[in-house]
């Protein structure tokens, strides 16, 4: 049986490879929301500026 430091050495990486992985996954989802909300910001200015376009030409 080796000393009981190592047990705790083990289970610390693993628990710090659990955290990471969590993280990462709490990270990824972040970005994925803040991506949604700027791509949908720039599909209404997108929709607006076509709008005003049409709206333009039919003025003419």
């Amino acid at each position: 049986m080796w000393p009981l430091w190592i047990d705790f050495t083990i289970a610390g990486i693993v628990l710090s490879g659990i955290m990471a992985l969590r993280s990462a996954y709490q990270e990824k989802k972040i970005e994925r929301k803040f991506i949604e909300e700027h791509g949908s910001t720039y599909i209404n200015r997108m929709y607006e500026e076509k709008k005003k376009r049409l709206n333009f030409r039919d003025e003419d």
